[in-house]
């Protein structure tokens, strides 16, 4: 602190020693204050001058008098979500307005919010901007820099970022306003930051049973992996929880979360002495370094140097362990520690998914176990990837992911234990199977569809055996697996891989053209083709001249099969199985088709005996029980040359 001669107004001075400062520190501070300059906001650090003198800088800023923010929570005698949410608006208006200046903080953490005087708990300032820099003059150089448990995933990734990185971060400290715990956490900086980059969060029922839906969909509006995905600053002003009632907000009671935020504060400091005595050993004339050096090592952070690694972190203490109390296993520690393995359930390339018992709770979950000495680095970035998506997703006909844990040499993904088997094992097994049953299928397969897609998921792997039913006993209650081949559709890029299986591969990716969603509903057409058929509406007795076939979308519904088959049915399958991908239907659009919409009464009741048969026959044909290498598939037969024609059926290719 500091009092300016003559007036007495007390500022706060930042004094630096530029002898002590590398090239890029130097450049760093020089960004610091040019973009303080430009910024005047009450809920931001003013600046109010600059010196440099001999070797010295000498920042001259605001003085706040109110500390931490975090330190002010933890004084309170009481606390409501009306609070919290007056705190966020506070911290995401201010973030609007720095983003609207082509401005990004890069290190918003909890230490970084001050307030303003003693006496007003609300009143936040964001301070220390010497991360902080244009988004505009970016361009290809993506530091990692920040403090690790709110890094956002794609600067972990070191892909290009920008303004969003601050949502991502002010995310994780809305998280703790709310819930009294970080979202993410690790042993290591390795498991925090695998941690990260799936968004491996959960909203603890325990801990959150308090706090409103509305608020919960904030947070997950700011830590979506996907930064396309991920909203703005400027959007989640316009959030409900945002613009919701101050009553009924104030009448959430958040003391378990203010105990919380006590005893993470507490566990903070204690180790914030101890880096600092550490530091202070380290520098000692005993230990031969320079007993001068300024300031000690920080816990965390990472240097200004470009590809700068973030400090790895300590493991959680056991009151952070009791925060995962709401997962099936319990507590957090290792794998075979929470979970007890039963039979094998299946065996794929890279691993084997068991069934397995919560030593806790005695829960029946999946556990897909796949060893990553066996997988490349694409094949490790795929998992990575799967394990994102399937964070983002809470859908009740989409598997479910409880939890994922890496340990040396496999990687445990638990999931959801679905009883049921496989839908078309279920529909061989019929004695009376009509359309109308198939018509609510497909309705509800559709319905997943658009969901998925409408958050920017695209599937890449639709086929009858990733489309499983929960129950042994309900034939309707559908679930999608197996999201390996999975990908937000914004981060495909310039490169279009084929993937997928030979029959439900879409023409634009046989073809190695850029592709979107829409690969999905074609793969969805060729499903329901066989829903309602019982064999699929492409063949050939090899696999080039099948995919010579698929590209030319040559089929036909045969009258002796289809007969009892209503002309809506069949027009829905025109507009999905159309090998032009722009006039190809959306999911969207085809939930609005009249097959779908029309009531029961329309629809036959006739038992497709003949589609159960075909059925029956398919499946023993194609060995669906088998697992199929389908890009090794697709690139073999590329390789081959040329594509021989196959028989000519009608063409559907409107």
């Amino acid at each position: 602190a500091a009092a300016a001669a003559g007036t007495g107004t007390e500022f706060a001075v930042k004094r630096m020693d530029r002898a002590r400062m590398g090239v890029a520190d130097l450049e760093g501070l020089e960004t610091e204050v040019a973009v303080l300059r430009e910024l005047d906001h009450p809920n931001v650090i003013r600046l109010h001058n600059t010196f440099t003198e001999h070797h010295v800088s000498y920042l001259v800023l605001e003085l706040v008098t109110g500390g931490e923010l975090f330190d002010r929570l933890v004084a309170r005698h009481h606390y409501h979500e009306g609070a919290a949410r007056q705190l966020a608006a506070t911290l995401v208006r201010t973030l609007a307005y720095l983003h609207a200046r082509d401005v990004v903080h890069r290190d918003l953490k909890c230490e970084n919010l001050l307030l303003t005087s003693p006496d007003d708990d609300a009143d936040l300032k964001i301070c220390d901007f010497g991360f902080a820099c244009h988004v505009s003059t970016l361009r290809h150089n993506y530091e990692i820099c920040g403090t690790p448990e709110y890094m956002p995933p794609e600067m972990w990734a070191r892909r290009p970022y920008g303004a969003k990185a601050d949502v991502w971060s002010a995310g994780v400290i809305c998280f703790i306003l709310l819930g009294g715990y970080m979202p993410f956490h690790g042993k290591d900086g390795r498991e925090l930051r695998h941690r990260v980059r799936a968004g491996h969060y959960r909203f603890h029922e325990e801990q959150w049973a308090g706090v409103s839906k509305h608020a919960k969909d904030f947070i997950s509006c700011m830590l979506k992996v996907n930064p396309a995905q991920r909203w703005s600053a400027a959007d989640l002003l316009q959030h409900p929880w945002m613009t919701a009632g101050e009553a009924g907000l104030a009448a959430q009671d958040l003391g378990g979360s203010l105990t919380r935020i006590r005893r993470w504060r507490g566990r903070f400091r204690a180790g914030v002495r101890a880096v600092m005595a550490a530091a202070r050993l380290r520098k000692s004339p005993k230990n031969g370094s320079n007993s001068e050096s300024g300031t000690p090592t920080p816990i965390a952070g990472a240097g200004r140097g470009k590809g700068a690694d973030p400090f790895p972190f300590t493991e959680p203490s056991a009151e952070d362990h009791e925060d995962d109390s709401a997962r099936p296993g319990g507590p957090r520690t290792n794998f075979a520690d929470l979970y007890l393995t039963r039979a094998e359930l299946g065996k794929g390339a890279f691993g084997t998914v068991f069934a397995a018992e919560s030593r806790a709770t005695g829960e029946q979950v999946a556990v897909k176990v796949m060893d990553r000495s066996k997988m490349s680095q694409a094949d490790l970035d795929g998992l990575e990837t799967e394990v994102a998506i399937m964070r983002e997703l809470t859908h009740p006909h989409i598997v479910r992911l409880y939890d994922a844990f890496v340990e040396n040499p496999c990687t445990y993904l638990v999931l959801e234990l679905v009883h049921g088997g496989e839908l078309f094992d279920r529909i061989v097994r019929k004695q009376h199977y009509t359309e109308r049953e198939a018509r609510f299928l497909v309705r509800r397969f559709l319905a997943t569809l658009a969901y998925l897609h409408g958050r920017d998921v695209c599937h890449r792997d639709l086929k009858p055996e990733n489309l499983l039913l929960k129950s042994a006993t309900d034939d309707t209650d559908i679930a999608v697996a197996d999201f390996g081949f999975a990908c937000h559709v914004s981060q495909l890029g310039p490169r279009y891989e084929t993937c997928g299986s030979p029959l439900y591969l879409a023409p634009e990716m046989l073809r190695g053209r850029t592709y979107d969603a829409r690969v999905d509903v074609w793969s969805a057409g060729v499903i329901v083709y066989v829903l309602l058929g019982g064999y699929p509406p492409f063949y050939a007795e090899n696999q080039n001249d099948l995919f010579q076939v698929i590209m030319k979308g040559e089929y036909q519904f045969f009258h002796e099969d289809w007969q009892h088959i209503s002309e809506d049915a069949k027009n829905l399958i025109r507009k999905m199985l159309v090998t032009s991908p722009a006039k190809r239907a959306t999911a969207e659009e085809l939930l609005r088709e009249p097959w779908l919409r029309a009531p029961e009464s329309r629809l036959s009741d006739a038992n497709l005996g003949m589609t159960v048969e075909n059925l029956k026959r398919f499946k023993a044909k194609q060995k669906f029980k088998g697992a199929v290498d389908a890009v090794k598939a697709v690139n073999r037969l590329r390789s081959l040359g040329s594509w021989t024609a196959a028989r000519p059926p009608t063409t559907h290719n409107s």
